[in-house]
Parts: C-alpha cells; structure tokens; sequence
C-alpha cells in the first residue's frame, strides 16, 4: 500500500466576526449578575495599580482624570472608548446574532492566549466557589459499610449493589443479575442487601416503593407497617373502607396510618443526590415604599472604585520612562474603562428594571396576571439595542414581595386584542383550558372551532397553535375526548344495568 502526502496551497472565503477588545470587556461587564462582577471588580483591584477604593457616596464618573503629557496633545480622555448609549448602541447592533454563550465562543478564540486560558480558569473556579459541596450516593453508603463486620468479599458484593442504586436509592437491578456478575451465590448477594438496607437513609436499596416505605417504618406490628404490607393496593386506591374490613381496624385508626404514611420519603436516595445549591442573589429591588414602586440596584458588595490620585501624581512629576509611562497609562485605561463600564451597566439595568415595573405593575400590585413584554419593545422604549437588553437581563434576578423572580421570566409575547389590550401565551391557555372544560362532551371542541371562538374574542390564534397550547395543556384532542366520553357513557350504563 503506497501512502502519500502532497502539500498544496488554496484559497478559502469565510466570514468571522471580530469584536473589539473594550467591546467585549463591556458586553462582560453588562452581562455579568452582581456576584461574579464582584469578583471581577476585586480581582481587578488587586491586579492594577492604577485603581483603589472610594467612599461609596463619592461620584466616581466625576473622578476620571484628563491626562496630558508633555509632547502629545491628545488626552486621555480622547484615548479611551467613550461608553455612551448612542455610540455604543450602534456598536452592539452587530452582535444580534450572537449566542448568548459568547463567553465560551471568546475563550475558544483565545485557547492560545495565557490570558484567556488564566481568564477560564478564574471562571471556572468562580463556578465551583458558587456551589455547596454535595456528597454522592456511593460514597455516603459506602462510609457506612464500615460500621458493619464484613469480610472483603462481602464489602465487594455491597458495594456491587450500592453502585446499582439510581438516584433515588432504589435497587431496579435484578439480585440474580447480579449474582451472576459477581459469580456469588444469591443467599450471599440477599445478604448484602440486607445489610445495604440497613444504612442511612431509611428505605435505601429498596426494590419497589412498597419495600421502600416498608424499610422507613421500625414497628413491624404497627398498623402503619400493617397497612403497607397487607393493604398497598388498597392505599394506592384510597379505599380505605375496604382496608379497614380487611384489617379488621377502625376508620380512625386507617387515618392515623394514612398520615404516618404521607411523612415518608417515596426517594430517600435524592436527600443525597439532589442536585448542589446554588444561592441567587438579587441584582435589583423593587420595593414598595408610601404606595410608590422603586427600583434599586444591589450594588453593596460591588467595591467602590477611583483612579488613584497617588499615580496621578507620579504621572504630573514626568520622571517616568516611556516604558512605565505607558505601563500606567493603559492600566488607567482599564481602570477608567471598569468605572465607566460599572456606571453604564447599572444605568441600564436599573431602566430596564423600571420599565418591568411599569408594564407588570398589576402584576405585583394586585398578584394578577403578567403582561405581554417583548425586549425589543423595552429596547425602544429605553433607547438601546435589544442585544443590550437581552444581556442585560441574563442571569439576573429581581428582589420582590412576591420572591426572587428571574428579569427573563418578565419577558412574554404577546397576542393583540380587538380593544387594544393583549394577552400572554399563559393567559391564551387559560381561555383554551376553559373553553374545553365548559364543552359539550357529546360534540367537544376541535382546535379549529376552539381558534374561531378565540377570533370572536378578538384573538387571532392559528389552528397549529392551539393544538400546541392544547398539548401543553395536556389535554387530549377531541376525537380522543369523544372516545373517551362514549367509553365513560357505556360504562355508566353497564353499573346502573348491574
């Protein structure tokens, strides 16, 4: 077999989007939630000398020094990017495609680069910092193993059935199955399941959720292990007459089963695989304060910054070399540049925020329902590019009376009304939910009759559409729901001939 290579030259056209560094720091800093950009900030601080902290009530945009150096005459000020919305926004309006993952997209462009790679990996450990430690199902049983006086042959069978174990702690292996895998007797691979269902939590290892809540209740001759043992298909029925007869107990004494029963856990395996916490906080309050509604920025844990007087000195004293003139000049670039950027994204993210509060007043005033809200409708409205909008509200949470609420779960389309009002997806649903629920069962609804009803309502909804809020919904069509009323109807009339 002859193999060759050949090296040849070629000529391929491709389009690639090429952001400018500072447009990327801003888009970072825009789309950042409060505690990463607390990171970044702190970070930043320590890494360039040209920052330091300022009173939190000192107007930092006030304290961005004008530097002119002997020989040149252009200033600092015309050397950096000047962050106003105008010139900004026709900036971002090249980034509409962009997915919202950009971030990956830039750190892969930049693989080669130290920076970058020192960039990921501070945001990586940023992400492992955010999250609770949670322990695995295997290893916290596989502790436990320890307390019991196995041999290395009767540790191995357990720890073969703890790594069968799904996340809720049931065993959905066959014990033969995995008998035969060992090569163990069974006796020996029942006698570690005996053991296994021993461990913490109660009703771990079990095999069906009947054994699983059997293995959470001690007293064998209880009326609640009775109930569970001789009754369960009679409990998942709820025919609690009929266990009564066939346990020979009063009505009271199947209630008091019944409630011990409900305190036990269906999944004790998911208390330890559940998935990690991760704690949310807020990037803007709303509260309501004498009636009125305001919008704050949290803001507090965020490091107050100013250009430090002590390099402005060192720069007015003009003993510096080149070198280190133009060292701390572009560090405070970037530290002007942070400033400014901070300033701007709390600018626009507190009106986007006020405008949410607008639009969803009735929602938070009387807790009724959301209304339709689009970002390019706030993006208008505010003066920016809707991309402006759609990062600025990433990952970022609202403080409420009515909870933390993700800012994206404000954002709804919307279906137009004849009286100029309108109304969300969630609301369009309702109206389809009752419709159905107020048929006549002998001639129910199709999706067509169901999308005319809702023109006469002055909703125009496309057949196509209804069917899918219909499916979302649940709810069978109307053949399926014909069948199943003539099938109910014929079984009715069978009981009354019986």
């Amino acid at each position: 077999m002859n193999i060759g290579q050949t090296i040849y030259q070629g000529q391929r056209l491709s389009q690639q989007l090429n952001l400018a560094p500072q447009l990327l720091n801003w888009l970072q800093l825009l789309q950042a939630p409060t505690m990463e950009l607390t990171s970044m900030v702190r970070h930043e601080l320590e890494s360039n000398p040209a920052l330091e902290l300022a009173d939190p009530l000192f107007d930092s945009m006030g304290d961005l020094p004008e530097l002119t150096q002997p020989g040149s005459e252009k200033t600092f000020e015309e050397n950096e990017i000047r962050m106003d919305n105008s010139t900004l926004d026709a900036r971002l309006g090249t980034l509409s495609e962009i997915d919202q993952e950009w971030r990956e997209d830039y750190a892969h462009n930049q693989r080669g680069s130290q920076s970058g790679q020192n960039e990921e990996n501070e945001k990586h450990q940023y992400v492992l910092d955010s999250l609770v430690y949670s322990e695995s199902l295997y290893a916290h049983l596989t502790k436990q193993l320890g307390q019991y006086e196995l041999n290395e042959a009767e540790a191995a069978l357990a720890e073969e059935i703890i790594g069968s174990l799904d996340d809720r702690g049931f065993l959905t292996a066959s014990l033969v199955d995995l008998a035969e895998n060992a090569g163990a007797p069974l006796e020996q691979m029942q006698k570690a399941l005996d053991t296994i269902q021993r461990l913490s939590p109660a009703g771990i290892g079990a095999r069906d959720l009947r054994e699983c809540l059997l293995l959470q209740v001690e007293d064998h001759s209880s009326n609640t292990y009775r109930m569970l043992n001789d009754c369960f298909d009679l409990l998942l029925d709820q025919q609690w007459d009929e266990a009564a007869d066939r346990l020979d107990l009063e009505s009271a004494d199947i209630e008091d089963a019944i409630a011990e029963i409900k305190t036990l856990d269906p999944e004790p395996g998911m208390k330890i695989t559940a998935a990690p916490v991760t704690y949310i906080e807020p990037d803007v309050f709303l509260r309501k304060e004498d009636g009125e509604w305001t919008a704050e920025i949290n803001d507090d844990q965020i490091p107050h910054l100013r250009i430090s007087p002590a390099i402005r000195t060192l720069l007015e004293q003009n003993t510096l070399s080149q070198d280190d003139l133009a060292y701390i000049r572009q560090k405070m670039r970037s530290g002007q540049f942070l400033i400014r950027g901070i300033h701007q994204r709390k600018e626009t993210l507190l009106r986007v925020a006020r405008e949410i509060l607008r639009v969803q007043r009735t929602y938070f005033d009387e807790k009724g329902d959301l209304s339709p809200l689009t970002m390019n409708k706030v993006a208008a409205i505010i003066g920016v590019h809707e991309t402006t909008v759609s990062r600025a509200i990433a990952n970022k949470y609202l403080s409420t009376p009515r909870g933390i609420i993700s800012m994206k779960s404000f954002f709804k389309s919307g279906y137009q009304c004849a009286d100029g009002s309108a109304l969300t997806p969630d609301k369009v649903k309702d109206i389809i939910d009752n419709l159905i629920s107020r048929e006549d069962a002998e001639a129910p609804l199709t999706d067509q009759h169901i999308a005319a009803e809702l023109k006469t309502k002055g909703l125009n909804v496309a057949r196509r559409t209804v069917a899918k809020y219909r499916e979302e919904l649940d709810i069978a069509s109307s053949k399926e729901r014909s069948k199943e009323y003539r099938l109910r109807r014929k079984q009715e009339k069978l009981l009354a001939v019986a």
